[in-house]
């Protein structure tokens, strides 16, 4: 029930984001980088490892 202007929608179920939400998240965060994890079983394989999803293990030093 949480969609954007255009009718995209930025969360699922209870509590979990779209990959669309979590970027506007970021957007709305003014974040230099936003990554999205734990999403691989929710796209296609051309595009579980495109940006700005994460793989499991990456670190970033804040």
């Amino acid at each position: 029930a949480h969609h954007d202007a255009d009718g995209v929608a930025r969360t699922f179920g209870s509590k979990h984001m779209t990959r669309e939400g979590a970027l506007a998240l970021g957007e709305e965060l003014d974040a230099d980088e936003t990554r999205v994890v734990h999403t691989a079983h929710f796209y296609p394989v051309e595009e579980a490892f495109e940006e700005p999803l994460a793989v499991d293990g990456e670190q970033y030093v804040l």
